[in-house]
């Protein structure tokens, strides 16, 4: 692990968002529950979260802006909520429900440690999105749980979705950055080795229950070895400590 005096020159944090800053599963499964219950739908609800998240996602990551439904994650939502529904056999919902149910994903909650971090962090450097979620749902998501950042970007403002070079080369630059001055903060290991192919800093935080109870897919979205992090924690307030932050700002 690198020593505080190595990130002397870090100007700028940019986050990956869903699963790192935010606990999509929990309130997704809550959300879809509620709604099953209320229409007489019994399916696993946590399985059908995973999936669906898993597979908008992959429609999305490496995939240029242009091809992707609406050029954002609200597009991939939609049309994989459909496919995911048909896959479960949920043929009784109509465009109004799907509507309800991609804007769960406005309202998902940090994680208990995020808040106080954020304001340590906020307090020496510039803090930001890097997210493949789209700009509108970070900013109702956020707004709704009292985050602020300096600045908000979504990989739908670029040509290319992470885990593509150019769009994490289009953050640094609109951050106004040399690749090695911004850290990129992560839960998940690809994203961070795609960031360090460029020159940018990494840190990892570990969130061993962004899918809940799914262990196999906690592992294969943290890929825990596959690539070794400037920092490593549990939380953003290991992050807060390792660049040398003080408790009270």
């Amino acid at each position: 692990m690198a020593t505080e005096r190595e990130f002397s020159k870090i100007k700028a944090l940019t986050f990956d968002v869903g699963g790192t800053i935010f606990n999509w599963h929990d309130t997704i499964v809550e959300k879809l529950s509620a709604f099953g219950t209320s229409r007489g739908i019994d399916v696993d609800w946590p399985d059908f979260a995973n999936q669906w998240r898993a597979a908008a996602a992959a429609l999305v990551i490496d995939a240029k802006t242009s091809d992707i439904p609406l050029g954002n994650m609200e597009g991939s939502n939609r049309l994989n909520l459909d496919k995911t529904l048909k896959a479960f056999g949920i043929d009784c919902v109509s465009d109004s429900d799907k509507d309800e149910i991609c804007g769960y994903w406005h309202i998902i909650p940090p994680w208990p440690d995020v808040r106080k971090a954020m304001k340590r962090l906020r307090g020496r450097y510039i803090v930001s999105t890097l997210t493949i979620l789209s700009a509108a749902s970070i900013i109702n998501a956020s707004k709704r749980a009292g985050l602020q950042w300096d600045c908000i970007i979504s990989c739908e403002m670029f040509d290319h979705y992470k885990f593509h070079p150019e769009a994490y080369r289009r953050g640094v630059e609109l951050l106004g950055c040399e690749p090695e001055e911004v850290l990129m903060v992560a839960a998940h290991n690809h994203d961070l080795e795609a960031a360090a192919r460029i020159g940018m800093r990494t840190a990892y935080v570990d969130r061993p229950k962004e899918f809940g109870s799914d262990a196999k897919m906690n592992a294969e979205a943290a890929a825990r070895g596959v690539f070794k992090a400037d920092i490593v924690g549990n939380t953003l307030d290991d992050l807060a400590d390792a660049l040398g932050l003080p408790e009270k700002i």
